[in-house]
């Protein structure tokens, strides 16, 4: 994958990072969004280490080329600089061990796709 691609989903996934959602919610946003535009992609559900601690259940998407998309990680880990967030690559995180199976994504609804990125305070 050309990081001129990586720039074009970062684009397209951005303007969802702030949907009141977890990793869950956040996922089938993603992959409704790169469905729709046609990109390759696989949603995993799993775990992830980091340290001491494991997150499970979590969910991401994994690209091509050992990209991951993960917008919800610095939720359960915290803001330290150890915890990349967004669309990464997985070399670059080494102390962080994804496990995970793929699983299938129907895609949202426009409806429940704007239900989901509605900020919170709005939804309500």
């Amino acid at each position: 994958m050309k990081k001129v691609m990586i720039k074009e989903i970062t684009k397209l996934l951005v303007p969802y990072d702030s949907s009141p959602t977890e990793c869950d919610g956040m996922t089938r946003i993603c992959s409704t969004i790169l469905t729709k535009e046609g990109i390759k992609h696989q949603p995993m559900l799993g775990s992830v280490v980091y340290k001491e601690k494991k997150i499970e259940p979590h969910f991401w998407i994994n690209l091509a080329n050992n990209y991951c998309i993960d917008y919800r990680l610095k939720m359960w880990f915290g803001k330290c600089n150890n915890i990349p967030h967004g669309i990464f690559k997985f070399k670059d995180f080494p102390q962080l061990k994804y496990q995970g199976i793929p699983v299938n994504c129907k895609s949202l609804s426009p409806e429940v796709l704007l239900i989901l990125t509605l900020p919170f305070d709005e939804a309500i």
